[in-house]
């Protein structure tokens, strides 16, 4: 079902942007005559124009303005410029009728049509497929498209769709096949036509463009970081709440919320406002981390956590005593030692006691404080709460304090060789990396090499030596992200890619230090990399925000993935954190550029 049908005829599908756009302006200066008339095309036109082309199949079209949707239709006319006078026709009416104005045109030129039985649903129409190939449901005379990027716009997943479509006719699954029901997939070149400020047709890659990583550049990394940090900034309302989750198709907030997450976002918007050494930033920064420590601390004698629909997580309480104490960090002259904010010094001391508590003498955490019973989620509370140890320690020298945490190495070191879970490593490579550089113990760098060797292992990059298209499996807007698909080991997902390189970019700077010359190059390709897939999640302009209505709320977020558009505020966190870190090296400052090899499509 893939590459366009009849190569020996020239269609829609092998027009270039330029020529297409030509046309375009064409339709709308009234000059395009339909194929039947071609023989005789205006001067003006006539070298840009000819030959007339053919459309392979139905033509999603929509109009939009300021990512609004006016207006959708299936249009079947089989010639190029017969289509784009009707919908030029079209959307002239729909202005004139007083029904709003439209600055965008969304085509999607489908074609390569087959058949696909239910039984092979989940095959055909996997997630990697969603707003690039099409789904089309018949059951006897009820028929039901979904273009490629209607499906991005709407953010659904195929399932969903079929769901739907099972739902709003009462059948099961069942009853569909007996009835005869028809499931077909088809594939489309994805164009969107902007009308302002000038007219420009592009062609889409799953409703956005591909960032090529020779594209990036220190300068790249400035801009992508800037639109992170006022993205973030944004979201904190006047009380210092923080938006969690928004759904950017329905331009809605979503009720849920998670603390861990929480606290990292406030833990990014300090380090963000340091970086910056705005004001307005800082007292962003602190409005936040009052509001999450006024709505959900709560203490019983010494002990102190913070709580969330009837649960207390070491990870929650780790960060949330972290971030008290890089604020303190920020907030207070320059001093040695340790000094809380006065205003934080008793809820810290509460926090650090309860961390305390749930240590283990062999090294092992307990990982609920609430419910009491609960001790999953080893891969990430403990190393969370080790990295704050290693922030403490880094701060006190507490000899104590450092002695449980390499009771707690030699403990997870064993444990993470026996549970392999690539979840573990970034957690706890950033507290080894700390107590290293504190203590110039090498177990505690070998340990973060070869978690980090590991992670090498995961992240998702065609070779070098086969070309764009190696294979049919390769799609190159998800490369660089860190997923394995046979390793059970969770979804892809942006804020996995981002805490992992919070992870690799102390494993290079490392690297770097101790001079492993081939360890630091392997690192530093993982991280532009991993990069490139974040730039290519960030929303930045009105081409991946042609859908998108509520765009000052979305404007330099990060989705999820490429297909699955939500906003999660760890997206964006651990993100901005890798780049904050990043932006100190000069392997990424301004000037840098990946180095790749040139590779001939």
């Amino acid at each position: 079902m893939s590459g366009p049908s009849h190569p020996f005829l020239e269609t829609c599908l092998t027009l270039s942007d330029a020529a297409l756009t030509t046309r375009v302006r064409a339709a709308i200066n009234g000059d395009l005559d339909s194929e039947t008339s071609w023989a005789n095309p205006p001067p003006l036109y006539r070298d840009q124009l000819s030959p007339p082309l053919h459309c392979l199949g139905p033509t999603y079209v929509a109009l939009r303005h300021k990512g609004r949707l006016r207006q959708t239709r299936w249009h079947y006319e089989p010639g190029l410029n017969s289509l784009l006078t009707t919908v030029v026709a079209e959307a002239i009416a729909f202005v004139s009728q007083g029904s709003g104005g439209i600055d965008a045109i969304e085509l999607c030129f489908t074609h390569a049509y087959g058949p696909v039985k239910l039984s092979e649903f989940k095959t055909a129409f996997t997630n990697i497929h969603r707003g690039l190939r099409g789904i089309e449901l018949q059951y006897r005379d009820r028929f039901e498209r979904y273009s490629p990027t209607r499906m991005i716009a709407a953010n659904l997943s195929f399932q969903r769709v079929l769901e739907q479509f099972l739902t709003r006719h009462r059948l099961s699954q069942a009853a569909f096949i007996a009835g005869g029901g028809t499931i077909q997939a088809f594939e489309a070149r994805q164009v969107l036509v902007t009308l302002t400020p000038e007219v420009r047709a592009l062609t889409l890659h799953r409703g956005n463009r591909v960032v090529p990583l020779e594209k990036l550049s220190g300068a790249t990394l400035d801009d992508l970081t800037l639109q992170m940090g006022q993205w973030l900034l944004r979201q904190a309302r006047a009380d210092g709440r923080m938006v969690y989750k928004y759904f950017p198709s329905r331009g809605q907030e979503s009720s849920a919320n998670n603390l861990i997450r929480q606290f990292m976002a406030t833990l990014a918007l300090i380090r963000y406002a340091r970086s910056t050494q705005q004001p307005a930033h800082w007292a962003i920064a602190q409005q936040n981390l009052q509001y999450n420590l006024t709505q959900f601390y709560r203490s019983d004698g010494a002990l102190g956590w913070v709580e969330y629909d009837g649960k207390a997580k070491l990870g929650a309480i780790a960060l949330a005593a972290l971030a008290i104490l890089e604020y303190s960090e920020g907030a207070a002259q320059p001093t040695t030692g340790l000094e809380i904010a006065p205003a934080y010094q008793n809820i810290f001391s509460g926090f650090c006691t309860t961390v305390e508590v749930l240590w283990q003498p062999d090294g092992a955490f307990r990982t609920f404080y609430k419910p009491s019973d609960r001790n999953d989620n080893q891969n990430f509370y403990p190393g969370e709460a080790l990295l704050f140890w290693a922030s403490l320690y880094r701060r006190t020298q507490d000899p104590e304090l450092l002695e449980r945490c390499r009771t707690s190495f030699t403990y997870y070191r064993s444990w993470h060789r026996l549970h392999y879970n690539p979840a573990f490593i970034p957690w706890h490579a950033q507290a080894y990396a700390l107590l290293y550089e504190a203590t110039e113990d090498s177990a505690f760098l070998d340990f973060i090499f070869e978690m980090n060797d590991n992670l090498l292992s995961m992240q998702q990059w065609r070779p070098e030596s086969a070309g764009h298209y190696a294979s049919p499996d390769y799609h190159a807007d998800v490369q660089g992200r860190f997923y394995d698909p046979g390793g059970n080991y969770g979804p892809p997902h942006a804020s996995s890619t981002g805490v992992y390189l919070e992870g690799l970019a102390d494993a290079y700077r490392l690297a770097v230090q101790v001079e492993d010359a081939a360890r630091a190059q392997a690192y530093k390709t993982a991280i532009w990399r991993g990069l490139r897939s974040v730039r290519q999640l960030q929303f930045r302009d009105v081409v991946d925000l042609f859908y998108v209505s509520q765009r000052a709320a979305v404007q330099g977020a990060i989705r999820t993935t490429v297909y699955d558009n939500v906003i999660r505020v760890d997206n964006v966190q651990h993100c901005l954190m890798a780049l904050l870190k990043l932006r100190q090296l000069p392997a990424f400052q301004p000037g840098a550029a990946p180095h790749v090899a040139q590779v001939t499509p």
